[in-house]
């Protein structure tokens, strides 16, 4: 390992722990001084290093301590094995930081060490799957990663955990952030420029779901099925909307198909209008049954005020129901404002899974995020069975 290597490494970590301890600070300030210290309220460790990093690494790169490369080479170094008092080849990539090229050691093993707590091994190997393509694995704490060459010179962390809500929680906990395919059992943290993607152990995707009376029964891939008590007052099966816009989004068949009104009930005809008053190519609507009636209701008075009025989206925000309209000209309507103004207040103490009352303040993190208690009850033991698939299981 060269000094260089050391460096560079050495300062990614410096600026990932300066982060975590700024993080700290920011959280245990109230959220207004938070927002006016950093410029934003949803910060997170990684965004806070991000513009560390973004404002320090110039220095670096004009001395010439990032050096470009256009292939993957191994590296003569090795990383002691404490435990064992061995050591095992490690591996350097070329990865992309911030859209900059350079030939730097791989951030695995201290991202590794940060996120779980413990001590990694890094080994190197030709191939992966009879592929051809070199790759390392990276050891620690029961965690494994694997580490690809790509034709585009970045890397790809992919690891398996045997809780991967659990992981989330400890990244949300830590300032961290993971998005993902949540069908696939997937979650994916950059980190450094790496693409890190954790996989639920063991996962099997949900295939197939029915409702019968107050029971919501689903299928998952393994063929294993899980049988959960609904409310009464739930609209139609969510499970089952959820698998039908999983298989929609992560379909290989291109164009995808359209998107599928479900669970509508009386309002169907009128937000089959509503749907017929947006462009083409935005034809759905990224709500739950339960604020139906208020998008129909507010697409009633969007009529009155210009019956050739176009609307853009409908769609659920930060638990909030948001519409935007406007006329042929794409001109914004003031009159608009009045019926979605009202829309987004009523969806605030409304239900987005039964249409019951709720109150203002009973938004959580998450989706969806609105939620009646029996409904909120129902949701946490599909997520239980979704993930664990043991004590909701039979």
């Amino acid at each position: 390992m060269t000094d260089t290597d050391l460096e560079a490494r050495a300062h990614r970590y410096r600026v990932m722990q300066h982060a975590a301890a700024l993080h700290r600070a920011l959280a245990a300030m109230p959220p207004e001084a938070a927002r006016l210290t950093t410029g934003g309220d949803r910060d997170t460790v990684g965004q806070l290093a991000s513009r560390m990093l973004w404002s320090s690494t110039a220095d670096l790169n004009q001395q010439g301590r990032f050096a470009e490369s256009k292939q993957v080479v191994a590296r003569a170094a090795e990383i002691a094995a404490e435990e064992e008092g061995t050591a095992a080849p490690a591996v350097r990539v070329v990865v992309g930081l911030f859209d900059r090229p350079f030939a730097g050691q791989l951030d695995s093993v201290p991202v590794l060490e940060a996120i779980f707590e413990t001590k990694a091994t890094e080994e190197l190997f030709a191939e992966y799957d009879g592929s051809q393509r070199p790759y390392s694995r990276i050891v620690g704490g029961g965690i494994e990663f694997r580490v690809f060459e790509s034709d585009k010179r970045s890397a790809a962390l992919d690891f398996t955990v045997p809780d991967l809500p659990a992981l989330r929680a400890r990244l949300d906990a830590n300032g961290g952030h993971a998005i993902g395919n949540r069908r696939g059992g997937v979650a994916t943290m950059p980190s450094g420029g790496v693409v890190m993607q954790a996989r639920q152990a063991g996962w099997a995707p949900p295939v197939e779901s029915t409702r019968t009376g107050n029971v919501i029964t689903v299928r998952f891939e393994d063929g294993i099925v899980a049988e959960l008590p609904c409310p009464a007052a739930l609209i139609g099966n969510p499970v089952a909307r959820q698998i039908d816009e999983w298989d929609r989004w992560y379909t290989a068949e291109r164009p995808r198909p359209p998107w599928r009104l479900l669970d509508a009930g009386e309002h169907e005809a009128e937000l089959r209008e509503l749907l017929a008053a947006m462009p083409e190519a935005d034809r759905y609507l990224s709500i739950e049954p339960g604020w139906y009636a208020l998008a129909a209701q507010c697409w009633r008075q969007l009529k009155k005020i210009d019956p050739e009025c176009v609307v853009g989206e409908v769609k659920e925000k930060w638990a909030e129901l948001r519409i935007s309209a406007c006329d042929q000209d794409r001109q914004v309507v003031a009159r608009f404002g009045g019926p979605i103004g009202w829309a987004r207040k009523q969806s605030l103490r409304t239900c987005e899974w039964c249409a019951g009352s709720i109150p203002t303040d009973a938004a959580r993190p998450g989706k969806p995020s609105r939620l009646c208690g029996p409904c909120r009850e129902f949701a946490e033991a599909w997520e239980r069975a979704r993930w664990t698939g043991n004590d909701d299981r039979r």
